[in-house]
């Protein structure tokens, strides 16, 4: 059978060129065939999805973690486009959306699958899934808490201050690297550690076997975010348990669209790009 048999469209309809993105993907989609299916963004999926369907969010990288944690159940690849700023997440743009189909359509595409965490409170029925990562954090700005963190029954480690990062590697370059994480290759199998704002310096980032399972207690008043949104807030003695999700994200991987992790790392971020420096010839220096 033909990949993909069906295309589910989650869009940021607030999104400069949604409408636009959306009507060059009822046009190849028509034109091939295709059933598609468009959601905006946060209402109920259709029925009957299934892995042989393609996701494909139209927004910026919220959307894209938006998408990914409601196909996740159901084994859809997902395909980033990007009507954002940064898109580091998303694979194309919407100028290059229908070459990125025909890729796809004819087998030229690599599947990715990215760990996920599954992120419980104790006292609670629900359980949130994360692609990035999720924030063990203080319940507001004037608030102090304390997270402990344990792996089965030994502590790992006391996050006095703001609280502590548990992270992905896709979620590596995200809000871990702005609290000076390291940044972890998409296919290690790892769970990242990285303090926040704590009030001592004998705590590093910590680089995790993926197969851990985490325990979080809360000594003050918390509050818990995943993938950017808070979920709930926790009173002090709160617990949570985090491991692996068993619903990875299959992720439409374009190598040929958007080139190597390295290369998306320097467009997007300026890796390995060295301060500016004045030119020593002096005739750039004359008024």
């Amino acid at each position: 059978m033909a990949f993909p048999k069906a295309i589910l469209a989650v869009v940021h309809r607030e999104r400069p060129g949604a409408e636009a993105a959306v009507a060059a993907l009822r046009r190849w989609a028509r034109a091939r065939d295709v059933p598609l299916e468009v959601v905006p963004l946060g209402d109920p999926l259709p029925r009957g999805i299934d892995e042989g369907w393609l996701a494909v969010s139209l927004g910026g990288d919220g959307t894209l973690l938006h998408c990914a944690a409601r196909v996740a159940p159901y084994g859809l690849p997902v395909l980033g486009v990007n009507l954002g700023s940064l898109g580091f997440l998303t694979q194309t743009d919407a100028s290059r959306l229908p070459q990125a189909l025909d890729r796809i359509g004819e087998g030229r595409f690599r599947l990715e699958e990215r760990l996920r965490l599954r992120v419980r409170p104790e006292a609670a029925a629900e359980a949130w899934s994360a692609l990035n990562e999720t924030v063990l954090s203080r319940r507001d700005v004037h608030d102090f808490t304390e997270v402990v963190l344990r792996w089965g029954d030994e502590e790992i480690g006391r996050y006095p201050g703001d609280g502590v990062i548990v992270a992905t590697p896709s979620g590596s370059t995200a809000y871990s690297l702005a609290a000076h994480g390291p940044i972890l290759y998409p296919e290690v199998e790892g769970i990242l550690l990285t303090p926040l704002n704590v009030h001592t310096l004998t705590l590093r980032p910590l680089v995790l076997p993926a197969s851990v399972v985490l325990k979080a207690e809360w000594t003050g008043p918390g509050s818990l975010l995943v993938d950017g949104r808070k979920v709930a807030t926790l009173e002090p003695g709160a617990r949570v348990r985090i491991d692996r999700s068993p619903h990875p994200t299959r992720w439409v991987s374009l190598a040929e669209e958007h080139g190597s992790f390295f290369s998306l790392l320097r467009g997007k971020l300026g890796w390995g790009r060295g301060p500016q420096r004045a030119s020593t010839d002096p005739e750039s220096r004359r008024p």
